[in-house]
């Protein structure tokens, strides 16, 4: 049994056809199947459902004859693993909360967990997917047939974060050092926003760096940002990306870090890559699930004024949900930048692009 793009399949141990037997239900807003693993039975197995509805997705456990019947063992963000009972031991189900390795006592014939967790280990190192891919995080953690436990732990890297003058040299120290990760000056340079690592759970979260008075303050609190983040031109505002829900999606906030944040996306993941001049439009890429060679295709989308939550594709279609009070040319595309630069993958290889506003309802893109 196999995690495939769209579901679990199976095939004959001595080959053959695979034959899907899961899918991802959109109705339940499930974006991936993944991690299967058979119990000792060989007829029911544990697999995890990736959802961005946190009361669906879990590990869950369902039968090769009726795989639509699924039963949920337990809610998590990542894959389980089931260690049959050996001597005395009892059959124990090895799962992750936030990134700690718990271990908690599992009846396979019952499928219901009993006891309680036991940690095994702290700050597991965990892989997300790439912008471009529909796939679950990836735990690092396996467990092999002889019932050897491997797993590897992240270490937080400490940065310096530094003035550098045009010809390179090292002008001063913008800010102590630490976890950081992705930065983006704000509008004016006098701010930063930055993705600062807690190393004693190896949580993210934003951080905003006063970098005249070397003051810093917490703009997030959930520890499931990645990093991507982008500042309005007025600086008033910041829109990120986070997996709070379960999915990468992108939330506006204040920058002074008051208010509430509100999510303007929904749906498959989302990472936002930038914010317009004139502040209309939020810039993102979308995971949209397409049966193609490569599996999947990353499409880069433009969202209309940030409130009104109506995106549309740049260069894939016409513009679609466009407000009616906003500025468009006679054509019905939205007055937005003339060009726009991305990136697309060409027979293996990545080439940057810059693409225009279309004629005759096509895109024009020229390599650069």
């Amino acid at each position: 049994m196999f995690a495939g793009e769209d579901g679990l399949y199976r095939v004959p141990a001595s080959g053959g056809v695979a034959a899907r037997i899961t899918q991802a239900d959109a109705a339940r807003h499930e974006t991936a199947h993944g991690f299967p693993q058979f119990l000792p039975d060989g007829r029911r197995f544990l697999f995890y459902i990736q959802s961005a509805d946190l009361g669906v997705q879990g590990v869950y456990a369902a039968a090769l004859d009726r795989p639509q019947e699924r039963s949920r063992i337990l809610s998590t963000g990542h894959k389980a693993l089931y260690s049959p009972p050996r001597g005395n031991h009892p059959g124990l189900l090895l799962w992750l909360r936030e990134r700690a390795l718990l271990a908690q006592p599992f009846d396979a014939g019952k499928l219901k967990l009993e006891g309680e967790a036991a940690r095994v280990a702290e700050n597991i190192s965990i892989t997300t997917a790439s912008s471009n891919v529909i796939a679950p995080s990836r735990a690092a953690f396996w467990l092999s047939d002889a019932g050897v436990l491997a797993y590897h732990t992240v270490a937080v890297a400490k940065r310096k974060l530094l003035w550098v003058g045009r010809d390179g040299k090292e002008i001063q120290e913008a800010a102590e050092e630490d976890a950081y990760g992705r930065i983006r000056l704000s509008p004016d340079g006098k701010r930063a926003i930055v993705a600062r690592t807690d190393a004693s759970d190896g949580k993210a979260d934003l951080w905003l760096l006063d970098l005249g008075r070397g003051v810093r303050t917490r703009l997030t609190v959930d520890g499931r940002e990645t990093g991507f983040a982008v500042w309005s031109p007025d600086g008033r505002s910041i829109a990120f990306s986070s997996e709070r829900s379960g999915v990468v999606q992108i939330y506006r906030k204040d920058a002074a870090g008051g208010g509430q944040e509100e999510q303007l996306t929904d749906g498959e993941p989302n990472y936002v890559t930038g914010w317009s001049r004139d502040g209309r439009y939020l810039f993102f890429t979308h995971n949209r699930e397409k049966r193609t060679i490569s599996g999947h295709c990353r499409w880069t989308r433009v969202a209309r004024d940030p409130l009104l939550k109506s995106p549309f594709s740049w260069c894939r279609t016409m513009a679609t949900q466009v407000p009616p009070h906003s500025h468009t040319t006679e054509n019905g595309w939205p007055i937005i930048p003339k060009s726009l630069a991305v990136t697309r993958s060409m027979r293996g290889r990545s080439r940057g692009l810059r693409r225009g506003k279309p004629a005759s309802g096509r895109c024009r893109a020229k390599a650069e």
